[in-house]
């Protein structure tokens, strides 16, 4: 709640991506760090990006004749393998905060969940933002409308992928 009363708006998408063990694990936790989920044509990570603590990257996103760069640094890293024996469930997760220049101001987190349980595999994306400029704040609705686009079209390419 105290993120909301900042004004900032929560985005949240969870989908069962597949279904198998470890292997299937691995090949989404591949997906994640090769941007796989960012590869969308009208949005993009550059595929080389590392996934580093404290790595500088950009998402470019096309909008009409115009190509947008949004700076960010990825925050941190979670790899939850060493807990296989002790949890039913594996994460491994990456989450980015926006730097000066970016239209929004929030953090992002992407992550792959194994359930041992039932040996279904997740994607999950869970971020909070808020206008960070002008164009932003005058476009709000619209830019809320990708975000919930970019959603969709991220969880679908997973699919696709496993």
């Amino acid at each position: 709640q105290s993120i909301e009363r900042q004004g900032f708006a929560i985005n949240h998408s969870r989908v069962k991506i597949g279904h198998g063990q470890e292997e299937a694990f691995i090949r989404a936790k591949n997906l994640l760090q090769d941007w796989r989920h960012f590869q969308l044509g009208w949005a993009f990570v550059p595929r080389e990006t590392p996934i580093e603590r404290g790595q500088g990257f950009n998402v470019c996103s096309k909008e009409g004749l115009f190509w947008i760069v949004n700076p960010l640094r990825l925050r941190y890293i979670r790899d939850d393998r060493e807990q296989a024996r002790k949890n039913n469930k594996i994460v491994y997760a990456f989450g980015s905060g926006t730097l000066q220049g970016h239209l929004l101001a929030g953090e992002e987190r992407f992550s792959v969940e194994w359930n041992k349980e039932d040996d279904s595999i997740w994607y999950e994306i869970f971020s909070f933002s808020k206008p960070a400029h002008f164009l932003s704040l005058a476009t709000y609705p619209y830019v809320r409308f990708k975000q919930r686009l970019f959603a969709k079209q991220s969880s679908d390419k997973m699919i696709q992928e496993m």
